[in-house]
């Protein structure tokens, strides 16, 4: 059993992934002046968001995520020597030093609040964009990215909850190691349905946070190239699965 257990963080993230998508912020306003921060550790990424009601209706999200190092990430959980062996051995945790992978990405988004005007259920909508970047020693990965994204929850008491969905596309600039070993680019679109679950618990301005969430690709024929071109497919993969734990403050 113990020899299956390195297989966990591929569960969680892609080697490497080139494409690690923000999880969606969902701040539920109600009324002009709302604001709040939230930062969390999520299985792919550490993330921070804030977002302002600024009007009658209107608000303001921005967000964004970073994985060095260490942080989140299969490959560099693990040491070279360890991982080339994986097939005759169990592999190890390395937190001594440093992997080569980084993904960042910012993204900011504007939108309409409270659109059901009841005290029960609070549905909100947004359209935004950003920009991302992965780099890992066999490839670089340069996207930009644009979604719609609406939510619906509730606010009783103690308690925030709800859901997402959020439709983006990412439009990628992509430079890797083909099969012979040479140096090869692409550019390719991709499509994503990124649907997410969230609870919030605790006092009136401090809760803390739980969500899960999927990203799930919808694959171009230009992006099919690119994974039959690149030498490991790992390196042309996007993260799917979320789950995250943090803090929220509400003022």
């Amino acid at each position: 059993m113990k020899k299956y257990l390195y297989l966990l963080p591929l569960f969680f993230s892609s080697c490497s992934s080139m494409y690690i998508p923000s999880m969606p912020n969902a701040p539920l306003f109600t009324e002009k002046g709302d604001a709040q921060i939230e930062t969390s550790v999520s299985t792919t990424s550490l993330q921070a968001s804030a977002g302002y009601a600024f009007s009658d209706g209107y608000s303001l999200l921005v967000a964004g995520n970073l994985s060095f190092g260490n942080v989140c990430n299969y490959n560099d959980l693990f040491t070279e020597k360890e991982y080339e062996s994986a097939n005759n051995s169990y592999l190890s945790i390395d937190l001594t030093t440093h992997g080569r992978y980084s993904h960042r990405n910012s993204e900011i988004a504007v939108g309409k609040y409270n659109l059901l005007h009841n005290d029960k259920w609070i549905l909100e909508a947004f359209i935004g964009g950003g920009y991302g970047r992965a780099i890992d020693k066999d490839f670089s990965n340069k996207y930009a990215v644009g979604f719609v994204q609406a939510d619906l929850g509730q606010r009783i008491g103690i308690l925030d909850w709800g859901t997402v969905c959020r439709l983006s596309s990412t439009f990628h600039n992509y430079t890797g190691i083909d099969k012979n070993d040479k140096s090869f680019s692409n550019n390719f679109t991709l499509f994503h349905i990124e649907p997410m679950a969230f609870v919030r618990i605790g006092g009136d301005h401090f809760k803390f946070i739980h969500r899960a969430g999927l990203s799930l690709p919808i694959k171009t024929s230009a992006y099919r190239d690119t994974e039959n071109t690149v030498a490991d497919k790992d390196y042309s993969r996007t993260t799917m699965l979320h789950i995250s734990f943090g803090v929220h403050y509400t003022f």
